[in-house]
């Protein structure tokens, strides 16, 4: 039910997408239809009624050919012809034995009787390729007679076997070709005409009259030459002009139907619309749309199956459109529409599982259709040169090569338009006995290529389902290798945690000891990511509970995304383990990500989706109940104060409006931790307070891991406001990649806190000796902090600060100052509190330190640069414009 739920939301999107690209959806529809309307219209006045004809009726010899002589040789029996040895025949019974009989009194040859005609193969081929002969000249022969007995003479039937590959080539007469251009090979018939096989097969048919006329007590007249004649085909299809020539130079057409010229109007159309399917699959890979409707709960067959659905309904617009144009539309060809619709729906199928899988290797739309274009026009292109009839010099030689490209869409679609075609030229209506018979002229069966289509089908499916789910260079954590055989991929299972805290709470005062009552639903292990310039992220461990917000703190660069990436599973960690709800990641990636619910750093919308069309999508892709889904949205719009602009797309919205909807996507469907990435990052002061109100609301209910820049933000969303005897939510700070402190607001602040800042505004008369003295009196530890024109600052940091502070230290100081204000020279003076910035800005000021001790101790020296001027800067501006273009097309 779920996987019908989230497939009808997925079609339901693309639907809403094509509807409202109406100039995308022309380009999938139109340049198809539009060649094969050009062919109709270029073929609109053709007749071709001899496709039709019933073969009772009488031939119309006017529309044959002359069948004019080719060629002719003297024939005389007195002479004795040279070349045969022996003739070998079976059956023998009395019709062959007299025959035979005749055929040795005419021909002198010898004549011997021969079991069966397996046997008679055997003896043949041994005689033939033990003797020692030239150009296979004295010849054993064999004749396998049919068996009747001719009584009346009818229907005389015999094979000739010479079982050598010469004989057998030039007795091949149908399989002899002339090239694209009519011109014959080696002379057409050449190989037959240069063969001993012309002179038995002329003595044994001489054999046969003779005995007939000798039956019927009639005399055989002497024949003097031996003629060659044209096979009496149509005119229209050897292409005869008004002066006929002795070969007909529209051999070509004998071997190219319409329906070669019908595939290639289709194949060529579809160069527009393969590619527009992977641009559609390849932008929502690259634009992360697909990865975080995967994090939301959609399976990876929901995505491929929407997308070939899709498609499938554009091509079969295109079936319906051929048939009605080559079957019923225009008289073009005698084709039954039933049998041209069947036979392009395997080829539908795999087209659009050829393009998907395409897509598995590609991350950038541009490169892929670029690609995608060159390598279909290629493999086409070179394909058909070498494969197509109307190239080859013979026609079935290549038809294992024929079968074996079929998984190839084009020639898929080649070979079975053509094959359609030449038995429909035939006047043969394709059925279920034609599938496994020999196609005329060609020799390839119609049936072995629609296997080959139905067996691409499911290979094309696999290729998809197992380079997308290993593929390494893509967005997701990829399986190992042999993931098909591992159990934990059919039935993941939860990892048992280690008592052994993750955090290094224990060993370092930097961190807070952590709660040991609280459900952890995010652990981290010594996880690192390695990126080619270095590591992203260095041996993090880090534990997030249930029921608390965690607000991780850094500088840019410092790691933040990573880890929320190596959380989601959007990046795989280079080393360590990443639980959430207590399974691994890396093993059972789509268990842990039906707890998650993301707001990314950057906004993953759908341009042409209204506000309400997103929630939608992604509550039914959380599989929330359909009945409780509207009132979500509702609920859901008035948390994000979207509800005036619910009927928007998302185009249309401003860069906060799209940070609220993003929000939204996150928190619809109930999800149990909530990984938000700068989630009120452009969003105006009261915006950013409703959110914060809303996160603070659903803290109780959801785990809650975000990031922010907004220092204000992390004190106010990490206080416990419902229970002060319950420990504070935690915030995190990192630093180039590593984890520096974690802990409550009031610990770190305390650990890492300057405690209380003393801001004094002077005056002209400012006496500098007389306030340190006062400070030092009332709080020894004080010290200045700095002093930028009229404004002081002292810190009052101090161990015994709240202790002193008990004493009604701070008073006292206060009223000696103000008593002496005017004395010492200060215009008016205020204290301030620790604050997280202060906090933050201690822990990378650490870092700083830390740096220039290091880059002191080893002594670096600033690189010394030279500018380059005249033809070497201009070669460098070109090299890198040149390598800027390449990598924004990859």
């Amino acid at each position: 039910m779920a996987f019908c739920r989230q497939l009808s939301a997925l079609l339901r999107k693309d639907w809403i997408i094509r509807v409202r690209n109406p100039i995308a959806t022309v380009f999938e529809l139109f340049p198809a239809v539009l060649l094969a309307l050009m062919l109709a219209y270029h073929t609109r006045d053709e007749r071709y009624p001899y496709l039709t004809t019933d073969g009772t009726e009488a031939a119309d010899m006017s529309r044959l050919s002359s069948g004019k002589s080719w060629r002719s040789y003297p024939f005389n029996l007195a002479k004795p012809i040279e070349g045969v040895s022996q003739i070998y025949f079976t059956p023998n019974n009395a019709f062959t034995g007299d025959l035979m009989n005749t055929l040795k009194t005419i021909s002198g040859w010898d004549v011997v009787p021969v079991e069966n005609a397996m046997k008679l193969r055997e003896i043949v081929k041994q005689s033939n390729t033990t003797g020692n002969y030239s150009n296979w000249r004295k010849e054993s022969i064999g004749i396998i007679f049919d068996g009747s007995d001719y009584k009346e003479h009818r229907d005389f039937k015999y094979t000739l076997v010479a079982e050598s590959d010469e004989a057998e080539t030039a007795m091949d007469i149908e399989n002899e070709r002339d090239d694209y251009f009519g011109r014959m090979h080696r002379r057409f018939p050449s190989l037959y005409d240069d063969s001993i096989v012309k002179w038995v097969q002329t003595v044994v048919n001489e054999a046969f009259l003779t005995k007939v006329a000798k039956d019927n007590g009639a005399n055989r007249p002497a024949i003097g030459r031996l003629n060659f004649h044209t096979f009496p085909l149509p005119r229209e299809l050897y292409n005869l002009s008004a002066k006929d020539l002795d070969y007909p130079r529209g051999r070509f057409s004998q071997r190219v139907s319409r329906g070669d010229f019908i595939s290639m109007t289709i194949v060529l159309g579809y160069i527009v619309l393969c590619p527009l399917i992977v641009r559609r699959v390849t932008n929502e890979k690259s634009n992360k749309v697909k990865e975080l409707m995967r994090m939301m709960g959609m399976s990876e067959w929901i995505f491929w199956t929407s997308h070939f659905i899709n498609y499938l309904i554009v091509m079969s617009l295109h079936a319906f459109v051929f048939v009605m144009i080559y079957c019923y539309g225009l008289p073009l060809l005698g084709w039954e529409g039933r049998a041209l619709l069947d036979l392009q729906n395997p080829v539908l199928f795999f087209t659009i599982l050829f393009c998907m899988a395409f897509t598995t290797v590609f991350n950038h739309s541009v490169l892929a259709v670029i690609v995608m274009v060159i390598a279909y026009i290629i493999v086409y292109g070179v394909g058909m040169f070498y494969l197509s009839p109307m190239y080859s010099q013979r026609e079935y030689d290549s038809n294992n090569m024929r079968l074996l490209s079929s998984i190839y869409p084009s020639y898929a679609i080649t070979w079975s338009v053509g094959l359609l075609a030449r038995w429909e030229w035939c006047a043969v209506t394709v059925g279920f006995a034609q599938l496994f018979a020999n196609t005329p002229f060609i020799q390839l069966r119609l049936g072995e290529v629609l296997a080959v289509q139905i067996l691409s089908c499911f290979l094309w499916a696999l290729v998809i389902w197992y380079l997308d789910a290993v593929w390494p260079f893509q967005d997701g954590v990829p399986q190992s290798l042999c993931f098909p055989c591992q159990p934990s991929y059919y039935c993941p299972h939860k990892s048992v945690k280690n008592s052994e805290s993750t955090a290094s709470s224990a060993k370092n005062e930097n961190f807070e000891t952590q709660p040991k009552d609280s459900k952890v639903m995010i652990s981290l292990r010594k996880i690192s990511k390695d990126f080619g310039g270095g590591r992203g992220v260095k041996d993090m461990s880090l534990d997030i509970f249930s029921q608390q917000i965690t607000v991780l703190l850094g500088h840019n660069g410092a790691g933040k995304t990573t880890t929320m990436n190596m959380i989601t599973g959007i990046f795989p960690p280079s080393s360590g383990t990443v639980l959430v709800n207590g399974y691994d990641v890396m093993t059972a990636i789509r268990e842990a990500r039906k707890s998650i619910g993301l707001c990314p750093q950057e906004n993953i919308l759908f341009n042409d989706l209204t506000v309400a069309q997103h929630l939608r999508l992604y509550a039914v892709l959380k599989d929330f109940p359909s009945d409780q889904i509207k009132p979500e949205i509702e609920r859901v719009l008035s948390i994000i104060r979207l509800n005036d602009k619910k009927d928007w797309k998302s185009k249309s919205l401003s860069g906060g409006m799209k940070r609220k909807l993003s929000l939204g996507i996150a928190i619809i469907g109930g999800t149990e931790v909530l990984i938000l990435d700068e989630p009120t990052s452009g969003m105006d002061p009261e915006a950013r307070r409703a959110i914060w109100d809303v996160l603070q609301d659903v803290r109780r209910q959801k785990t809650i891991l975000l990031t922010t820049h907004y220092m204000e933000e992390a004190d106010v969303l990490t206080i416990s406001f419902h229970d002060l005897n319950v420990l504070g939510d935690r915030i995190a700070i990192m630093s180039e990649g590593v984890l520096k402190c974690c802990g409550s607001p009031m610990y770190l602040k305390k650990r890492f806190g300057a405690g209380y800042h003393l801001r004094i505004s002077k005056s002209d008369n400012y006496k500098k000796e007389a306030v340190d003295e006062i400070l030092k009196r009332h709080l020894p530890d004080s010290r200045l902090q700095s002093e930028i024109n009229t404004e002081i600052i002292y810190s009052l940091e101090s161990e015994n600060t709240s202790k002193q502070t008990d004493k009604n230290v701070f008073p006292k100081l206060f009223d000696e100052l103000e008593s002496r204000k005017q004395a010492i020279g200060l215009q008016s003076f205020g204290i301030t509190v620790t604050t997280m910035e202060d906090v933050f800005l201690k822990v990378g000021s650490n870092v700083e330190v830390d740096h220039k001790s290091t880059n002191a101790a080893n002594n670096k020296k600033p690189n010394e640069y030279q500018n380059i001027t005249g033809l070497p800067l201009i070669v460098q501006s070109v090299l890198q414009k040149s390598r800027t273009k390449c990598i924004d097309i990859c």
